[in-house]
């Protein structure tokens, strides 16, 4: 699984994360987000796939503090777990 940057800067309270997931025939692939700080949500495109790429929406409320955070996004297959970490930029502007 990777994503197609390392940071993410918000652009009117939002970002958008796109994200390739290859299960490399375990079968699908469940998608989780952590990381999040207060204020903030998330929202997949797909929570589950086998192949191909998903978007992650991620929203900043009016009482979201501004600051860099590591957030990360986690793919469960069976027994097998991948995940990749990258920083946003939050602003509630």
């Amino acid at each position: 699984m990777n994503v197609d940057s390392n940071v993410y800067t918000m652009s009117a309270a939002k970002a958008v994360v796109t994200a390739r997931v290859n299960s490399f025939g375990y079968g699908p692939v469940n998608l989780q987000v952590s990381g999040l700080p207060s204020g903030v949500t998330a929202t997949l495109s797909q929570a589950t796939l086998t192949n191909g790429v998903v978007t992650l929406t991620l929203a900043a409320a009016p009482t979201a503090t501004t600051q860099k955070v590591p957030i990360t996004l986690w793919g469960v297959s069976g027994s097998r777990v991948h995940s990749v970490t990258f920083y946003v930029a939050v602003s509630a502007t």
